[in-house]
């Protein structure tokens, strides 16, 4: 038992020993890493500070080397540029220095903004004219263009009742066993029978033509209300940029169609001073006078004139380009311009739909709990039953008085 207890304390002896070793060996390697890592942060610093030294010494040397640099080149261009620029500023004081007094640049330069603000009101003062003009041509197209589209609709809805009345007339044939008839021989036959068929109906004295022509009436109407509504009318936008072009075609032609005017009236002129000397060419005489005057309008030409024909062409014209699929920058540059608003416009409009939605959805599921079972309802049925004895009571009390 001594040994036993012996070997037990010395073996509890060597153990502290050993533990008490490694924890010494231990706690010496986390302080000599601790050193470490702080040597190796004041090594990292030292390298960040000669790094940024070496490069901010470096940017110093190239911006001096480059301001030294463009000192010289200055230097060196600047008699150059001026000699260049000498003829061009000679040539602006020569065109634009009209008084007499000794040219300064900065005066023409003052007058020749002047007359470049002066333009520039004058073209606005030309757009709003334009504009104006616009708003004005504006109710003759648009009543020209809805009759040209309901004789395009028109013309259209005849072409499709034909087709449906020879396909009709086709399948009919093929399922009463006979072969297809041709145009001629279909129209021949069906010139009789009207003619036989007006003989007997105006013999019998009944005749229900009226009805016949109101069916084909109606489904040609309808035809046409069909195709008008499925129509690509002609946008508003690209109608104004029309008339825009229009009106400003007119206005710069004016000169011109003056010009033409006074040499048609001073043709007309000569014609009847050299009839009124005698001169007359063969045919009777002021045959050449009215025809001269046909073609020349009596009031001197405006700037801006409504013609009706002129319009009712142009109207057509553009009409069919747009149905033939042109404009096509025109529109493509309009949805350019569009797209990004229409793209805002629908978020926000997602957004408040949503919104609407979700205020939806709570009013029903409040009114739900309203109507499910509870207080709120008993009370309703109480009331109720409160007010049919109420009127039960009146009821039998004025039938009381009436005994």
């Amino acid at each position: 038992d001594l040994q036993r207890a012996w070997l037990a304390r010395l073996a509890v002896v060597v153990y502290a020993e050993r533990s008490g070793r490694m924890f010494e060996q231990l706690k010496e390697g986390n302080a000599f890493i601790r050193r470490q890592a702080l040597s190796t942060g004041i090594i990292h610093q030292y390298f960040i500070r000669a790094l940024c030294f070496k490069r901010r010494r470096d940017l110093y040397r190239n911006v001096i080397r480059m301001r030294m640099g463009l000192a010289a080149y200055a230097r060196t261009v600047r008699p150059a540029v001026l000699c260049a620029a000498q003829p061009v500023v000679r040539g602006f004081l020569d065109e634009y220095a009209f008084h007499r007094e000794s040219p300064n640049l900065s005066g023409a330069l003052k007058r020749f903004r002047g007359r470049v603000v002066m333009i520039q009101q004058w073209y606005q003062q030309v757009r709003r004219s334009r504009r104006a003009y616009v708003t004005l041509f504006m109710p003759y197209w648009e009543e020209i263009q809805a009759k040209v589209y309901k004789e395009l609709a028109m013309e259209l809805a005849c072409q499709e009742q034909a087709q449906a009345q020879a396909e009709s007339d086709i399948r009919r044939s093929l399922a009463q066993g006979k072969l297809p008839e041709s145009p001629s021989s279909r129209d021949q036959r069906r010139t009789t029978k009207r003619r036989v068929t007006h003989e007997r109906r105006s013999a019998s004295g009944r005749s229900s033509t009226g009805t016949f022509l109101a069916e084909d009436d109606r489904s040609l109407a309808s035809r046409v209300a069909a195709i008008e509504q499925n129509m690509d009318v002609l946008p508003n936008y690209m109608v104004k940029q029309l008339l825009w072009g229009y009106i400003g075609e007119m206005q710069r032609s004016h000169k011109q169609r003056v010009k033409d005017w006074e040499e048609g009236k001073e043709a007309i002129q000569w014609v009847k001073d050299l009839q009124g000397f005698g001169v007359h060419e063969d045919g009777p005489a002021g045959a050449e006078v009215a025809r001269l005057e046909a073609g020349v309008a009596k009031g001197k030409p405006r700037v801006v004139h409504i013609n009706l024909e002129e319009i009712d062409e142009l109207v057509r014209k553009n009409i069919d380009t747009w149905r033939k699929g042109g404009f096509k920058q025109l529109r493509h540059n309009r949805r350019r311009l569009l797209k990004l608003p229409f793209q805002a416009w629908a978020r926000s409009s997602k957004c408040l739909w949503q919104k609407k939605a979700s205020s939806a959805t709570f009013l029903t599921e409040a009114a739900s709990v309203v109507r499910d079972d509870g207080p709120c309802k008993e009370e309703c049925a109480d009331e109720e039953a409160s007010n049919k004895e109420d009127e039960g009571s009146e009821a039998e009390e004025e039938a009381k008085e009436e005994a």
